[in-house]
């Protein structure tokens, strides 16, 4: 493992499967150094009276080794009879909760109704399942990801999950956005840190809404920390899910080249697919260096080979 003398802090800025992989991979990694994981939390949503976090949930389960192998959300192995008796009731159930994922969802909402943050929350849960690294709400406030579609407006979870992504996307809003504040946690989490890592997480539904919220983007750019994107495009596709559609939703291409102008004046390096190198050189006159390296993380190896990667470029640049 290479030395972490000089970095003390490193700084995730994440959401969704794509970010919960390469979050642990930068755990595993380096152990040694102090590690923020800033959440997006646009996409929470309440199912059956409970307050229910997502990308929170996915990066949560995926830390503390309990993530559904091959599903990419929910607890490994999880039983669905709680879901099973709601259908029996008549309830809709095309949101699956698993029985102990309900635990999860019953006691954030109990301690939000007790006066408790978010982040105060999630720092309780993460602390429970023996996770050191710091999992950062963006914001304690309410934000909510809705998709217009040729048949009207609907929320993210019933496009994402309900609808299984098959509508034609018109439009992307934040509702809330403009209300919205970082909490201090997420501001001292990007003006401390050594090394900025945007991972390769949906564009547009898990990292538009944290650089959305007030301050975010003017921070990011003054930050003295080395900034670092991993593309989750490859060959003018999305590596997995929707993010293309969502790009071009906001008027952006979806590839390697789009997202370069999505960070543009933000970031220092943008790692993308080996698939991707013919789009080096437009990346590269927006003021961004590319670099070519394998960015799928297939297993718990790949995410922390890639952790070492940027970790190589940061003391590259470091010197």
């Amino acid at each position: 493992m290479k030395s972490d003398s000089f970095c003390k802090t490193i700084t995730l800025i994440c959401g969704g499967v794509g970010g919960a992989k390469l979050a642990r991979g930068v755990t595993r990694a380096y152990p040694g150094c102090r590690i923020n994981i800033i959440t997006n939390t646009a996409d929470d949503t309440e199912f059956y009276g409970l307050h229910v976090s997502p990308d929170l949930d996915t990066i949560m389960y995926t830390l503390a080794g309990l993530s559904g192998a091959g599903r990419g959300w929910g607890i490994n192995d999880d039983s669905f009879r709680c879901l099973g008796q709601l259908a029996q009731y008549g309830e809709t159930t095309w949101f699956q909760l698993g029985d102990r994922d309900f635990a999860t969802h019953i006691l954030r909402t109990r301690m939000l109704r007790a006066g408790k943050t978010l982040t105060q929350v999630t720092s309780y849960l993460s602390r429970k399942l023996d996770i050191s690294a710091r999992i950062l709400p963006m914001t304690d406030q309410t934000v909510e990801t809705f998709i217009g579609t040729d048949s009207g407006t609907i929320p993210f979870q019933e496009y994402f999950v309900r609808e299984q992504q098959r509508v034609n996307i018109r439009q992307v809003t934040f509702k809330g956005i403009t209300k919205a504040r970082p909490t201090m946690e997420v501001t001292d989490a990007i003006t401390s840190a050594d090394l900025l890592i945007f991972a390769p997480s949906n564009p547009i539904a898990s990292i538009l809404p944290i650089l959305s919220l007030m301050g975010i983007k003017p921070l990011v750019a003054a930050s003295s920390a080395f900034k670092l994107a991993v593309s989750p495009f490859k060959g003018g596709r999305a590596i997995s899910g929707p993010a293309k559609e969502l790009m071009e939703a906001r008027g952006l291409d979806g590839s390697s080249g789009g997202l370069a102008r999505f960070y543009a004046g933000l970031i220092d390096v943008l790692l993308i697919h080996t698939e991707d190198e013919g789009e080096r050189e437009s990346i590269e006159q927006i003021g961004i260096a590319a670099v070519t390296v394998e960015t799928i993380m297939k297993d718990s190896e790949n995410s922390v080979q890639l952790s070492r990667k940027i970790y190589d470029i940061y003391a590259k640049w470091r010197g």
